[in-house]
């Protein structure tokens, strides 16, 4: 049987700015190359990118546990241009939580109902 698993994407501030699609990107695939051709067809890129900050996305992912963090304070800080989280099956959304370290926003749970993911 093919087992699938969710895989986190964090997109960096390469050359001190975000760019879309999103924030972050989490895919359901079965594997670390499949997650990342998946987050490619969703918008991941590193074309672009800063040369001495260096990547703008990992392209190897994390792959996730139930209950984890999706760190969401890089995101405010840029005042929420774009998505939080780009590409997660709705029926997954609730296996992780989005948090941060700001006290207003401290553990926010991700929900389809936030409108802060696409």
């Amino acid at each position: 049987m093919y087992k699938t698993k969710l895989w986190h994407f964090h997109q960096m501030n390469s050359g001190g700015f975000y760019t879309g699609p999103a924030y972050n990107i989490i895919v359901e695939a079965g594997g670390a190359d499949e997650a990342w051709d998946k987050a490619q067809a969703l918008g991941a890129t590193n074309d672009g990118s800063c040369e001495c900050c260096g990547p703008r996305w990992s392209d190897w992912g994390e792959e996730m546990e139930y209950g984890e963090n999706v760190w969401i304070d890089s995101a405010i800080d840029d005042g929420l241009r774009f998505p939080l989280v780009l590409g997660c099956p709705a029926d997954k959304f609730r296996l992780f939580r989005l948090s941060c370290n700001y006290e207003n926003f401290r553990e926010k749970y991700l929900t389809s109902e936030t409108h802060l993911v696409e």
